[in-house]
């Protein structure tokens, strides 16, 4: 039988330099997969510097489904566009070690892109430190977000690597607006962001 495609690719970029950053990458990849409400999701761990997320690693006991590692940094949004291109699922989605997911954040995000044939960027409301993306709680409601540290979109886009580390997304969000298309953003369900930790923490 041939094995099913899965929908959403995760694209989860990482630097473990240090045991605070590897622990903080493990944890994130487990809430990842528990709080998906389908499983089968497709999970690429772009890791730079460091090798500790190698499949065959130290890390056995995580799903990793592909690995890609960049001795070097070479940019973010280059590091960025090699998941994409290796992404086999019909929606990427971004995110990162500093990350913590609500339950069934995968379905909300694809029920944006259903209920709303103009949506080019689905994301989820986000708790930050000392800020809040969106209500400060959950409300059932729906609406047009150019940020998020959680945005996924359709397969096929990719950023513009005249773009060396930030505004790539906020670039994508504008090509995707002169299309026609749109960023909606759920007020339905909250990450947990730790904001700028990992570059902080990575020295």
């Amino acid at each position: 039988t041939s094995e099913k495609k899965p929908k959403i690719s995760v694209l989860m970029m990482t630097m473990a330099p240090n045991p605070f950053l590897e622990e903080l990458t493990a944890f994130s990849i487990k809430m990842h997969r528990i709080q998906a409400a389908d499983k089968g999701y497709e999970l690429i761990v772009l890791e730079t510097g460091s090798d500790r997320f190698d499949p065959a690693g130290p890390w056995l006991g995580l799903q990793i489904d592909k690995y890609i590692r960049f001795p070097q940094p070479i940019g973010g949004v280059k590091e960025a566009n090699a998941g994409i291109d290796a992404a086999s699922g019909d929606f990427i989605l971004f995110t990162g070690t500093d990350i913590i997911p609500p339950s069934g954040w995968d379905a909300e995000l694809l029920r944006l892109f259903a209920d709303r044939k103009d949506c080019g960027a689905a994301s989820l409301s986000a708790f930050e430190p000392n800020a809040t993306i969106g209500p400060a709680g959950p409300v059932d409601l729906v609406v047009e977000g150019m940020f998020s540290p959680f945005t996924m979109f359709r397969r096929g886009e990719r950023y513009d690597e005249a773009y060396r580390r930030v505004y790539q997304d906020s670039d994508l969000i504008l090509r995707l607006y002169e299309r026609g298309l749109r960023a909606y953003r759920s007020c339905r369900k909250h990450v947990w962001h730790l904001g700028s930790v990992t570059n902080n923490s990575a020295g």
